[in-house]
């Protein structure tokens, strides 16, 4: 039998040109099950980064399933029961993808911002109190249109300072809340832009009605001031 697509794993879509091509084919021939999880040999990246297109797609389009500790993504017309509840399904993936870390994975993109840009669309401008922060307190970000959908919104863009040595690690978390429930994103944030894949979690790419959005220390020095500003949510284009 021939193979479903021109290529099966991540580390064979090195750039984007290969990742696109990729998702036309599966988009023209959609692969009646893709294999998410245990990674295969060689298969080490997290796929959310890694392949961030092709895992987009796949997790609004298939259905994940599991069985004997191995996970899927399987075509809808090939389950049996395909309504199934949206907070199980994500709660599967989480179990398959888990819960990552980005580290400074936002931040190494953001300081390529300036040659990304035009990759992304604006969707909203996000409003953030005026001033430094203090005592570790968290910062509430202002959707003042409507609220936010992970399908439209899959990335969020703002520039960090602080007062801290630019050695020092600054652990983040972005919390928001939703119709599937309460979702969190950890990063290590630098000063300047942070670009963060939100959609690389299931609970925000998923999720149609998103608010509470906030930033904050995750574990907070004594001391600490800091400032978070310029937050857009945008979308990586198709």
């Amino acid at each position: 039998m021939p193979a479903a697509v021109s290529y099966g794993a991540p580390w064979v879509t090195a750039n984007t040109v290969l990742q696109d091509r990729l998702l036309a084919e599966i988009k023209s021939q959609p692969p009646p099950v893709v294999w998410l999880t245990p990674a295969l040999a060689l298969s080490v990246d997290m796929p959310a980064a890694r392949m961030y297109k092709l895992y987009r797609f796949l997790l609004e389009n298939y259905v994940p399933l599991s069985r004997d500790g191995y996970f899927f993504l399987v075509a809808p017309d090939r389950v049996g029961n395909s309504n199934s509840v949206r907070e199980d399904q994500i709660k599967l993936l989480h179990g398959g993808l888990g819960d990552h870390n980005l580290g400074r994975l936002p931040a190494a993109w953001g300081s390529s911002w300036s040659k990304l840009e035009t990759r992304f669309t604006r969707v909203q401008q996000l409003s953030t109190a005026s001033g430094p922060i203090t005592n570790g307190a968290g910062v509430s970000l202002s959707c003042n249109d409507r609220s936010p959908s992970g399908a439209e919104t899959d990335f969020i863009k703002f520039d960090f300072s602080s007062n801290l040595l630019p050695t020092a690690k600054m652990e983040l978390d972005i919390t928001w809340t939703s119709e599937h429930g309460f979702g969190v994103a950890r990063l290590l944030a630098t000063g300047g832009t942070n670009l963060v894949p939100l959609g690389a979690f299931p609970a925000w790419l998923l999720s149609r009605n998103i608010s509470d959005v906030k930033i904050a220390p995750h574990a907070p020095p004594s001391g600490l001031v800091y400032a978070i500003e310029k937050v857009a949510l945008i979308r990586l284009k198709d």
